[in-house]
């Protein structure tokens, strides 16, 4: 399957690559019940993670919710398999970041959540933020006034403690 982000509709649309039809859509008008808490706005960057849940970046844009968060989405279906609700299953909010276009979130694989925010007022700089969980922040770093970054990625640094123990 393939996740396509429809930025302006506010939903998020899974495509069956073999039928290149469409098993459902989530979000605004979509074919998942959900609470007015867990509607999402603008968003970017959705993933499907491993146990089905959808992880993507709540841009906003709404006089109700003007700030952005990171969301994930439990999906829950009939026995049949066809949709019933989306349920909020984790956020990370923090009032004061809104980000009004661009956005990413990755879970890694230690369990925490990176974020990148971009287009931040008033500069436009972007931030970096690694949460836990629990929503504790491990590290964050924002970028100088109109430098900024639309994605980021966490990657393996390319010599790790035990290989340059080696190499000694």
């Amino acid at each position: 399957s393939v996740l396509i982000s429809s930025r302006f509709q506010s939903q998020v649309i899974r495509v069956n690559r073999e039928t290149e039809g469409i098993d459902w859509v989530l979000g605004y008008a979509g074919d998942f019940s959900m609470e007015s808490d867990a509607v999402f706005h603008y968003q970017h960057a959705p993933e499907i993670q491993p146990g089905g849940e959808i992880l993507l970046f709540d841009n906003g844009c709404i006089r109700e919710r003007p700030y952005s968060r990171a969301a994930e989405y439990a999906l829950v279906f009939d026995d049949a398999g066809a949709p019933l609700r989306a349920e909020l299953a984790w956020e990370y909010v923090d009032e004061s970041l809104f980000s009004p276009a661009k956005g990413d979130v990755d879970r890694l694989a230690n369990g925490n959540t990176l974020i990148t925010y971009p287009d931040l007022d008033p500069g436009l700089e972007s931030m970096l933020r690694e949460v836990g969980p629990d929503g504790t922040t491990h590290w964050e770093v924002i970028t100088n006034s109109g430098v900024g970054t639309y994605r980021s990625e966490r990657i393996s640094p390319y010599y790790g403690h035990d290989t340059m123990m080696e190499r000694d």
